[in-house]
């Protein structure tokens, strides 16, 4: 029960950055119909009871919509620039605001890749090869055993 704790704990962490922000990948994970927090003008919203509520004709369609994105250009389509709306129905819960220049990057065999690499591009992938797996495990199997795992 204690590993499944600090499982947890790390997850919770990891879905911050330094300065108590929240990540769009960890938004991304709140996608679903019952669990499902967006993004609006930088701010990150659960809206899982909202949803029901929202008066609009598609209802909770349009909420649905907006689960595990930022969904600044949705919300702006329908309600213009009126962020205060978010305030102010009950079932909105803010959770805190959005990292928007989150950015993952990983170096392989010397070469830095982030999010705008072409990994795809022939010299690109011969660079990386199959070191991509062989790192991978390896660091995943060191992980594991920080946690006790066999």
């Amino acid at each position: 029960m204690a590993a499944a704790h600090v499982i947890f704990f790390v997850l919770l962490v990891l879905s911050r950055n330094v300065n108590g922000q929240i990540l769009l990948s960890e938004v991304s994970l709140h996608a679903a119909n019952n669990d499902c927090w967006t993004a609006v003008y930088g701010s990150v919203y659960d809206v899982s009871d909202y949803a029901a509520l929202h008066p609009s004709p598609k209802g909770a369609e349009d909420i649905w919509a907006m689960c595990g994105i930022d969904a600044t250009d949705l919300y702006d389509a329908e309600h213009g620039d009126n962020p205060e709306y978010l305030d102010i129905f009950p079932g909105i819960i803010l959770l805190g605001t959005l990292d928007e220049f989150e950015e993952t990057e990983l170096s392989v065999n010397g070469m830095l890749l982030n999010n705008s690499t072409n990994v795809t591009s022939p010299a690109n992938a011969s660079k990386l090869g199959s070191s991509v797996y062989r790192d991978s495990k390896s660091k995943l199997e060191d992980m594991e055993r920080g946690f006790g795992f066999p």
